[in-house]
């Protein structure tokens, strides 16, 4: 029982600190988009809303759309942020990006 107890009170604290580091991750995520931006586009790529999302599909870590004339970045929480490298060619690429396509790969390539 003292076990259990000590045990599950361990659990309550390191699920706490696990959390806060998380929301602490999350507030950074629109300064990390401009940030990649401005070191590997030259400032280039336009303002994008970038958002954490809980509801994108299973095996997607994040997704970019044009809503109307604006850049959407939804990454999953908890995800590396290094797919914001992924999006942003996305966004530089739009829209023969979308696919992966020759010019979505050589913008890939300033990352290797």
């Amino acid at each position: 029982m003292r076990l259990a107890l000590i045990l599950g009170s361990l659990a309550t604290i390191f699920g706490g600190i696990g959390y806060a580091a998380h929301l602490e991750h999350r507030r950074d995520l629109p300064a990390q988009y401009r940030e990649l931006n401005a070191a590997y586009f030259g400032g280039s790529l336009p303002p994008a809303t970038v958002v954490y999302a809980d509801d994108l599909p299973e095996n997607t870590l994040a997704d970019t759309y044009l809503d109307g004339e604006s850049f959407i970045v939804e990454v999953r929480p908890g995800v590396n942020v290094d797919v914001l490298r992924h999006e942003g060619c996305h966004v530089a690429t739009w829209p023969e990006g979308i696919e992966h396509g020759p010019e979505f790969q050589r913008c890939m390539e300033r990352f290797r």
